[in-house]
């Protein structure tokens, strides 16, 4: 079977898309780029981080994601920490607040997701939910590759 690569990519952008326009139920994540989402995103999946694993996780130089964080910390989403073991070294944290409206969000495009599946036969939901996985296993382990 051949598989028209660019019309994936179109679809995974029209579903980014849509799932974006989602975010607009919540008054504080309505005023967020998605940059500062991703980034509040990345630091709750992988937990506290230096700003430079985050630049590096956003591929951003240091100095806007301290211009990131800057904004995320004003509206409170998250906060600088010293390390435990450093105390020079700054981690970043998500605040209770990020974490709490970051699973509103999760909760809402959790419906969404649950009404499009209860549309879909089970064997292709199935289907879909390990092709998800698989893609991003590949996209982790290859991480770093060249194009």
């Amino acid at each position: 079977m051949d598989v028209d690569s660019r019309r994936m990519i179109e679809s995974i952008v029209e579903i980014t898309l849509r799932f974006s326009q989602m975010i607009k139920f919540h008054p504080e994540l309505e005023k967020l780029r998605a940059v500062e989402l991703y980034a509040l995103f990345y630091l709750i999946k992988y937990g506290p981080c230096k700003m430079k694993e985050l630049a590096d996780a956003l591929s951003m130089t240091k100095a806007n994601v301290t211009h990131l964080v800057d904004v995320l910390e004003k509206k409170g989403f998250v906060k600088r920490t010293p390390d435990e073991s450093d105390r020079r070294v700054i981690q970043l944290r998500v605040t209770q607040h990020g974490e709490r409206v970051y699973n509103e969000l999760i909760e809402e495009l959790s419906k969404l997701v649950d009404r499009v599946v209860a549309e879909l036969d089970p064997d292709d939901s199935m289907l879909i939910s390990k092709g998800f996985e698989k893609f991003l296993a590949i996209f982790i382990d290859s991480k770093g590759a060249e194009v």
